[in-house]
């Protein structure tokens, strides 16, 4: 039990030293625009969220609105996950919550799709930069 919890550590250590040098030397990360060069529904995402948890939050705005509801819905589904984790040594989600957040993630999966074709008509200043 201990040695997959350190194995698990260890995982989500390298996964998070991975993506923050990937953050910090801006390599693109979203496969989706690396292909098409067209911005994906969430592209934007992780560069709001950074921005907004640094308080520059008009620039958080501007680049996707939907960080400020995406980043505490999985901020909490993590948080849930992991707690549980630690709980019952396994990663599930509570019955109770699974019911109460699959309806959200579906809600806002769908605006951020509506969002982000409107966006290529000009709305919210177009699409976010690649």
């Amino acid at each position: 039990m201990i040695a997959r919890s350190i194995t698990v550590a260890a995982i989500a250590g390298a996964a998070a030293t991975l993506f923050g040098t990937f953050f910090y030397l801006h390599v693109p990360m979203c496969p989706f625009a690396a292909a098409t060069g067209v911005p994906c529904p969430g592209c934007g995402l992780t560069r709001a969220s950074v921005a907004a948890l640094s308080g520059h939050l008009g620039t958080a705005l501007a680049l996707q609105p939907f960080a400020f509801v995406v980043t505490p819905l999985f901020g909490t589904f993590a948080a849930t996950v992991a707690f549980t984790y630690v709980k019952t040594g396994t990663a599930t989600l509570p019955r109770r919550v699974e019911r109460k957040l699959t309806p959200a993630l579906y809600i806002v999966f769908i605006s951020m799709i509506s969002f982000w074709i409107a966006r290529f008509f000009g709305v919210w200043g177009g699409p976010v930069p690649v």
